[in-house]
């Protein structure tokens, strides 16, 4: 829906999130500084059963951001687990570039399809 992008703008409990002392102790953490400002939150809605997915991805070229000065943060609103489809990531993926492929599909949440 509408405020699935820019939803800590939107919606005071998410806003609350992003502003929670846990998210930015740990952002202020692995950035080195405590100044700081939340660009989006994106929400990825997968309903039970819907067969959404999210594509392999590095979130920097998905979204061109440019490191190490920004950083993506996942925070999952239900219980996540590999049997319902939770964040898998790959250790050390964050060193390198990986090339990227447009993969547009139905059920891919990426915008731009991006996959590795």
């Amino acid at each position: 829906g509408d405020w699935r992008f820019k939803s800590h703008l939107l919606l005071p409990w998410m806003w609350r999130l992003v502003h929670h002392p846990t998210v930015l102790d740990a952002v202020e953490a692995a950035l080195g500084t405590s100044d700081l400002l939340c660009w989006s939150v994106d929400i990825f809605l997968k309903e039970p059963g819907d067969g959404k997915l999210v594509s392999w991805h590095q979130d920097a070229a998905y979204v061109s951001l440019d490191p190490p000065e920004v950083l993506t943060a996942w925070i999952a609103l239900t219980d996540s687990d590999a049997a319902n489809g939770c964040v898998v990531v790959k250790l050390g993926s964050h060193t390198a570039d990986h090339p990227h492929t447009d993969t547009y599909g139905k059920d891919n949440l990426l915008l731009k399809g991006q996959t590795i």
